[in-house]
């Protein structure tokens, strides 16, 4: 079965629902997408290496776990949601082979390492992830 999207406008209001994944949405239509980002009491990031066989970022280590919230969902929903069928957390961790391949803990040092051999997913604010643990809310703490 082919999953659904809401669809919003560009003021985050739903118009639509049931557009169908693969599909592109017209100029001015949006879906949700829900990204997790795990860190530890010691400061380090939880990263997962894609599988070998996802068509993007293969054999890659990302921060991210990440997908579209399907029709119906709420943010919160579609991000336990991705959050349990890529890494297996609700309470305990158990990797979705056809999503995951690794994961584990990485300092900052190392994660960037990564990035910088072209290791990890170069997400357009991957340098920055690390401050996030460093805020309150969303500021980053002074």
């Amino acid at each position: 079965m082919t999953e659904k999207f809401d669809i919003y406008n560009a003021q985050k209001v739903k118009i639509g629902t049931g557009h169908p994944r693969g599909l592109s949405l017209p100029d001015g239509q949006y879906r949700f997408i829900a990204t997790v980002v795990i860190y530890n009491s010691k400061g380090e990031i939880l990263l997962q290496k894609r599988a070998a066989d996802k068509e993007s970022w293969p054999n890659y280590w990302t921060f991210a776990a990440s997908g579209s919230v399907i029709a119906g969902e709420t943010v919160a929903e579609g991000a336990a949601r991705e959050l349990r069928e890529e890494l297996g957390i609700a309470l305990d961790l158990t990797l979705q082979t056809e999503e995951v391949a690794d994961a584990r803990w990485f300092s900052e040092s190392e994660f960037l390492t990564l990035l910088e051999n072209g290791q990890a997913v170069p997400h357009i604010y991957a340098k920055e992830i690390f401050n996030y643990i460093k805020s309150d809310d969303e500021y980053l703490k002074k």
